[in-house]
């Protein structure tokens, strides 16, 4: 019997990453640029959801709205590419950084294939993303605090 899905979740950010000496070094990068860059003035929150082996989810919430998963909003395009300039410019290591449906629990993606024995990783995604804007903006390592800032005040105006 097949099952059919009657509610679209909101597009959330999901990571992996891993480190020699940390476990998900990634998630520590999204609390200090959800408490620097997104709390004032508020432009949302990013919020934890779940985390399995190297990989975590965080969901979105808009300004003002309790920050519980009922009240996820599809997390917008300005913030996450913000969010991997801020990677990029501060050598995170990341292996996997994806915009799109939250798979539920245990993170399985629909990427995760036999082949890649269920564990999809991408070696360019956030540089995609990232690397035309700091070029565009000749954004500098060791910056990251102004890069992000004048990203935001680009689109503002």
């Amino acid at each position: 019997m097949k099952t059919t899905k009657t509610k679209t979740l909101a597009k959330s950010l999901i990571i992996g990453s891993e480190a020699e000496d940390a476990f998900r070094p990634a998630d520590q990068y999204v609390e200090v640029f959800n408490d620097g860059f997104l709390s004032n003035p508020s432009l949302g929150n990013l919020n934890w959801v779940d985390s399995s082996g190297t990989r975590s989810v965080f969901f979105y919430t808009k300004p003002g709205a309790v920050r519980k998963y009922k009240n996820a909003s599809d997390l917008p395009t300005y913030i996450f590419e913000a969010l991997a300039i801020f990677f990029r410019l501060n050598d995170v290591p990341c292996h996997l950084f994806l915009l799109q449906e939250d798979p539920g629990i245990g993170i399985i993606l629909p990427q995760d294939t036999k082949e890649n024995l269920f564990s999809h990783r991408e070696t360019t995604s956030l540089a995609d993303v990232a690397d035309p804007i700091i070029k565009k903006f000749n954004y500098k390592k060791g910056k990251s605090v102004d890069a992000i800032c004048d990203f935001f005040l680009r689109r503002a105006n």
